[in-house]
């Protein structure tokens, strides 16, 4: 959007929002400084032994300061290419300083991976510039344009099921809902029919954690059977201590009445 256009919205009634000025402002990122002057390492340059290890150097130190930006398969073309040719246009060099300014530079036009840096939460290893600079907010932005000092995470088309599974668990929320709602109804379920047949448990905060951690240390699932088991061993233990007041006895089954 040009200064005119800008003015001209302004004037009309229709002032930009925030979101507006930050696309703006990131579209109009410019070279920030002066570019390095390396001779042997500009576009027009021969390419000898000593200038191509050089050269190896100086991007391989970028691609491990920034591994979200992708320089592999199909993508990775189109970036190396756009990057050619914007230093080609500045008979800019081939250095990692350069190499920062140009993605700043260029950044609608360089398509990258946000899961490898943490932002799996976009649910995409392939991001262009241009949809970063419309969707994301401002902290995630930035991030995307900095250098990454964390751990690179496993790419992608390299991952089992499994690890994708690890990496990306906001991919299965909506697979998990159903079963996570059924085990809480299951749970629930349990519980209700444990304090019908073990009326005499008394329902405190200290008590629940110690049935809980009881089950759990005897590595059993929740349900009315170890719930049962656990408050059986923990009375018996002196450990929990339980509701005799009124007992009424019922054929074989006891029932505690509160009321007294």
């Amino acid at each position: 959007m040009t200064a005119s256009e800008i003015a001209s919205r302004v004037l009309s009634g229709q002032p930009r929002n925030s979101l507006q000025q930050q696309q703006e402002s990131r579209r109009a990122r410019g070279v920030v400084g002066k570019l390095d002057a390396v001779a042997e390492l500009a576009p027009t340059a021969e390419l000898t032994p000593k200038a191509q290890t050089r050269l190896n150097i100086e991007v391989a130190a970028f691609r491990a300061a920034y591994p979200q930006v992708i320089f592999e398969g199909e993508d990775g073309v189109k970036n190396k290419t756009r990057i050619a040719v914007w230093m080609k246009a500045r008979n800019a060099a081939f250095t990692f300083t350069n190499l920062v300014q140009c993605i700043n530079d260029i950044v609608t036009g360089i398509i990258f991976d946000p899961g490898i840096i943490g932002l799996g939460k976009y649910n995409t290893n392939r991001m262009s510039g241009d949809t970063a600079v419309r969707s994301m907010p401002s902290q995630d932005f930035d991030r995307l344009l900095k250098p990454y000092a964390g751990n690179v995470a496993k790419q992608t088309d390299a991952m089992t099921s499994e690890e994708y599974k690890r990496a990306h668990p906001e991919a299965w929320e909506d697979l998990n809902a159903p079963v996570l709602a059924m085990e809480k109804r299951y749970v629930e379920d349990a519980v209700q029919k444990f304090l019908i047949v073990c009326p005499s448990y008394i329902p405190t905060d200290s008590n629940r954690a110690a049935i809980l951690k009881f089950v759990k240390d005897a590595d059993m699932v929740v349900n009315q059977a170890s719930l049962m088991l656990a408050f059986d061993e923990l009375t018996k233990a002196g450990k929990m201590a339980a509701n005799e007041s009124v007992s009424v006895k019922v054929g074989s089954t006891t029932r505690t009445d509160f009321n007294g």
